[in-house]
């Protein structure tokens, strides 16, 4: 089943992920489909995901959905996101993916990954998402910290 999830998710086809899933007795939906879609920006397959008890922060070789999304091309020159992937990050979210959780390469936490990706949108999608902004988060965004409360 896993396979043929992952395929349906790659096809971009709604239905095809829901027959996959629809195929499987256990309807189990393992991690790696969670991250594969999250890679993807497929929101409408995170939904029905989510909808069939999904966990959205499961990882799957060291990555959760959400910064699989970010690191779709991990450590590469980036151009900005399209606003389908803007609105899937904001949408996982909201709907229960933990900025503060580690993963991606190196792993660090979401507000980390969204600023060495240098994708300002990631970065702002994160603050409104919640994520901790700390004197890590300050520095991987190469800000300067004029009084420590201001992280508190």
């Amino acid at each position: 089943m896993p396979s043929d999830l992952i395929q349906a998710l790659r096809s971009g086809s709604l239905k095809a992920v829901r027959d996959a899933l629809d195929a499987d007795a256990k309807g189990r939906i393992p991690a790696q489909a969670v991250t594969d879609a999250g890679r993807l920006a497929f929101q409408a397959a995170l939904a029905l995901f989510k909808k069939r008890g999904a966990d959205l922060n499961g990882i799957y070789r060291g990555y959760r959905a959400l910064h699989s999304l970010m690191q779709e091309r991990a450590h590469r020159e980036s151009e900005a996101p399209s606003q389908g992937r803007v609105s899937c990050l904001e949408w996982l979210l909201a709907n229960g993916a933990d900025p503060e959780l580690p993963a991606a390469w190196p792993p660090a936490r979401g507000v980390i990954i969204a600023a060495f990706t240098g994708v300002s949108v990631y970065v702002e999608a994160m603050r409104s998402g919640g994520a901790r902004f700390d004197g890590f988060a300050a520095a991987a965004l190469g800000d300067k910290l004029r009084d420590p409360e201001e992280l508190a």
